[in-house]
């Protein structure tokens, strides 16, 4: 099962990121995991051995996905659709983000979190809680 994992943000973002990273590995060894992320950022998923490889949420390429009813970049909508699952973090408060990549050709999308919330389980928890519908165990 080949999965995408969405995170925008800074350094700290994905820093709470890499125990879910680290679970969805160990649930899945040999399958391809890449990260769609912040420049400069995440590229640590890779060198950690958390992730195969990565993309960049700044690609000019992706915009239209945050339009509804835009036409959407072809080699995108490709890339997006080659994975099984889609995990996405990221703040997309009216669904415009989701709904594009259903149009691209996703089939499962996990949304989680953009930022979570205080006061509740540990963030890097509530981060890795969408893997749950993946049956893999979130539990500390």
């Amino acid at each position: 099962m080949s999965s995408i994992v969405i995170r925008g943000g800074a350094l700290g973002d994905l820093v709470l990121s890499l125990p879910a990273l680290r679970l969805l590995r160990a649930a899945y060894p040999g399958c391809r995991i890449e990260v769609l992320g912040t420049a400069g950022f995440v590229e640590l998923a890779v060198h950690l051995g958390l992730a195969d490889a990565v993309r960049r949420l700044e690609d000019p390429g992706l915009a239209h996905f945050f339009v509804t009813g835009a036409e959407l970049d072809p080699r995108w909508c490709a890339y997006f659709a080659s994975f099984g699952v889609v995990i996405s973090h990221l703040f997309d408060p009216a669904g415009c983000f989701h709904q594009n990549l259903h149009r691209a050709g996703v089939g499962i999308i996990l949304r989680g979190p953009h930022r979570p919330q205080e006061g509740g389980p540990h963030a890097s928890e509530q981060l890795a809680a969408p893997l749950a519908e993946l049956s893999v165990s979130v539990s500390s």
